[in-house]
């Protein structure tokens, strides 16, 4: 039985945290809109967007501004690349890689993260 010190053991934790963190590729755009006058409500709408063939396909529908915030005006849109995203995309994808020859710039599954803030 091989025994690990402390150290050595938090180092390659480190590296393991340090290596996902950099790996992530985490992607974000963010569209604002002027709307004086009118509060935020304080939940913000949150749902994924999902395209396949590097982003070239979308299967889900594009975000509905005006349903989402039920016909109130909308302060800001983000779509993010986040690391959960990541994580679902790359197991999604390895799947499909075991089945169908792909090759190594196809990203064939990609979801994406929408959060939508309402005004009242």
């Amino acid at each position: 039985m091989m025994l690990v010190n402390k150290k050595t053991l938090k180092a390659g934790l480190a590296v393991v945290v340090v290596s996902v963190s950099v790996l992530s590729g985490c992607a974000s755009m963010t569209f604002t809109q002027d709307v004086p006058d009118r509060p935020l409500k304080r939940e913000k709408v949150q749902h994924w967007h999902h395209t396949i063939i590097n982003g070239m396909v979308e299967v889900s529908e594009p975000a509905n501004l005006y349903r989402d915030c039920r016909g109130k005006p909308w302060k800001s849109a983000e779509v993010e690349f986040r690391l959960k995203n990541g994580l679902v995309g790359g197991v999604a994808n390895a799947a499909i890689d075991s089945v169908i020859f792909s090759s190594a710039f196809l990203a064939f599954y990609s979801p994406w993260n929408v959060e939508i803030q309402c005004t009242k």
